[in-house]
């Protein structure tokens, strides 16, 4: 997630919001990106030249399968799916309301602030030990 990254990194990310300063913002830096060289990388990732040791850790070295799987029948959890063996929906109770992952926002997933999925990470990377 952009907060995980943002975090290990040390960046922060000066992308103003609204519609206005979004297009000044981006003028200016098509200008820097114009008279700079373009094989170099520049902005904030320029700064962070070395691999971040939280992001290796973290890294998912294995497929995640799961998320490839059908979403959960809406009937079934009402009990009133028809279709049975046939339902191309999976049959299974939905995760627990009370599960933070399960309260979302998908504004602030993109922008990387009160992210809960980063937040999960960056526990399980403080729990770790330490190399």
């Amino acid at each position: 997630p952009v907060q995980v990254r943002d975090n290990a990194l040390s960046l922060r990310d000066d992308m103003p919001k609204s519609d206005v300063n979004k297009e000044y913002y981006s003028q200016n830096m098509e200008r820097a990106v114009a008279d700079g060289d373009p094989s170099q990388p520049y902005g904030a990732l320029a700064k962070a030249q070395s691999s971040s040791d939280l992001l290796m850790k973290l890294a998912r070295t294995t497929p995640y399968y799961k998320r490839n799987r059908p979403h959960i029948c809406s009937f079934w959890v009402k009990g009133e799916c028809k279709r049975g063996e046939e339902c191309p929906y999976r049959h299974e109770k939905p995760t627990d309301p009370d599960d933070p992952l399960a309260d979302q926002n998908i504004r602030d997933r993109y922008y990387g602030v009160n992210d809960p999925v980063a937040d999960k990470l960056l526990r399980r990377a403080a729990a770790m030990p330490k190399l």
